[in-house]
């Protein structure tokens, strides 16, 4: 009966170091996720800036064509304004006559 305490106590020591190596994996493991989880958190918020700058750069674009846009139509008007004044300017040059020469 002696060789049975003996065997449980070894028995018991090889748990406790099984349980120990088990829990220093789950700490290890538990320390590449929160890395992980911080590598994620990382490239969300690079791409929240990203996202962020596409969204000021658009917003930039539709002021860009807004102003060219207005632009166009002031020149269209200013081009129609002109035509108008050199048909005008042709009729009035119209009414002078230049003596011929002979």
């Amino acid at each position: 009966m002696r060789g049975q305490p003996g065997e449980q106590t070894a028995q018991g020591t090889r748990i406790v170091q099984t349980a120990g190596e088990t829990m220093s994996e789950l700490v290890r493991n538990a320390q590449a996720m929160s890395g992980l989880l911080a590598d994620v958190s990382t490239a969300a918020s690079e791409q929240s800036r990203g996202i962020g700058e596409v969204s000021a750069a658009v917003a930039q674009l539709d002021q860009d064509t807004q102003m060219n846009a207005a632009l166009v139509e002031q020149t269209t008007a200013a081009a129609m304004s002109m035509r108008q004044e050199a048909g005008e300017l042709v009729a009035t040059a119209d009414r002078f006559t230049l003596p011929l020469a002979a």
